[in-house]
């Protein structure tokens, strides 16, 4: 998405969008209507990547999402037409997600109170090709949890791609703690401050 890309992907502790499918599922959760996101990105040498993300309210608390990520490398001549070699077949990478989130409320103690603790889980289908020969589909398993530490700031933790391995080649398997802070000057201005540690 453009947002969190222009953020620096600084997005897992502001997860408040569809772009949410990707960064932090939890963050599904804080979505109050039907959304969607799409983006279509033509790279050097006709390499293409697409994505979508669908949410969808089940209840004030419990929202769905559907995504997909679709790279796309078109065949092409290694040499450059010298040799008048064949055209290497075309390269693809897959992924179907489907994602849950689910806000359950604030947690209250006799110092402090979090509030909106939100969970959220992505299930990821992986399908690859790799210069015309189908690699064996595989799985990974994305978790994520937001909430608000004060009114203005809330902190992240998230854990993606975690699964099997495609081929020979493992999950990248990674860790996100994230954070973002609303300062408001006026009712009409303020900033958003974000980061993540990955």
């Amino acid at each position: 998405g453009a947002r969190p890309e222009s953020m620096g992907g600084a997005f897992a502790g502001v997860a408040d969008d569809p772009n949410a499918a990707y960064w932090n599922p939890a963050g599904l959760s804080s979505i109050d209507r039907w959304s969607f996101t799409a983006m279509h990105l033509i790279w050097f040498a006709n390499t293409m990547y697409d994505y979508l993300s669908v949410v969808a309210p089940l209840d004030n608390v419990t929202n769905f999402g559907v995504s997909g990520n679709f790279l796309y490398v078109p065949p092409y001549n290694s040499t450059g037409g010298i040799f008048q070699a064949e055209d290497a077949p075309a390269s693809y990478d897959l992924a179907i997600t489907l994602s849950a989130a689910r806000n359950f409320g604030n947690l209250y103690t006799t110092d402090f109170t979090i509030g909106n603790i939100s969970l959220g889980a992505n299930f990821t289908y992986i399908s690859r090709s790799l210069l015309g020969e189908a690699l064996t589909p595989t799985f990974s398993f994305d978790t994520g949890i937001i909430a608000n530490i004060t009114e203005s700031f809330k902190a992240a933790l998230v854990m993606q791609d975690i699964g099997t391995s495609l081929g020979k080649d493992p999950s990248p398997f990674a860790v996100r703690l994230g954070f973002s802070q609303d300062v408001e000057f006026s009712p009409e201005f303020g900033i958003l401050l974000a980061g993540d540690i990955n």
